[in-house]
């Protein structure tokens, strides 16, 4: 039965926990466990952003098996439904088994962000930890006649 800090799925034999013995930053990661090589499993979170910034999302990524964690986030706008989503790709940095993972991006509407840690496929754990939003500042904006009436161009500042 799924919990605050547990969930195992005894059929499909996938589960995630929060793990109090390996962290990198704080004094929990959350870990994703799998006996079923072929099996997909997602932990999400979402937050609201607000419109006209510019984001970064930073976070840690360990696995140990034949594990294939990966870390996407979705946009979507509050006012006109259109969305948006990118992967955290690899900085270079890495540190005691751990590899950060980033992305930027800007938020030209009212969105949510939703960031989804997954594991493709594979047996064994895989953690996921330190996970940051930082804003990098807001967005000018430039009305521009583009021949079929006005549109906004994003520019950052």
């Amino acid at each position: 039965m799924p919990g605050q800090d547990f969930y195992w799925d005894p059929v499909v034999r996938v589960g995630y926990y929060q793990d109090h013995e390996i962290a990198i930053e704080g004094e929990h990661s959350l870990r994703i466990h799998s006996d079923n090589r072929l099996r997909v499993i997602t932990v999400t979170g979402s937050t609201a952003l607000p419109a006209g910034h510019r984001w970064r999302v930073t976070g840690w990524v360990r696995a140990k098996g034949t594990m294939n964690p990966q870390v996407y986030y979705s946009l979507r706008s509050y006012d006109d439904d259109s969305r948006g989503s990118g992967v955290l790709v690899p900085t270079g940095a890495t540190r005691e088994g751990w590899e950060q993972r980033a992305a930027s991006f800007i938020a030209p509407s009212r969105m949510v962000l939703t960031l989804n840690l997954i594991n493709r496929q594979g047996t064994g754990d895989c953690w996921f930890d330190g996970f940051e939003l930082e804003d990098l500042g807001e967005v000018g904006r430039l009305l521009t006649e583009n021949g079929v009436g006005l549109s906004l161009i994003h520019i950052s500042e």
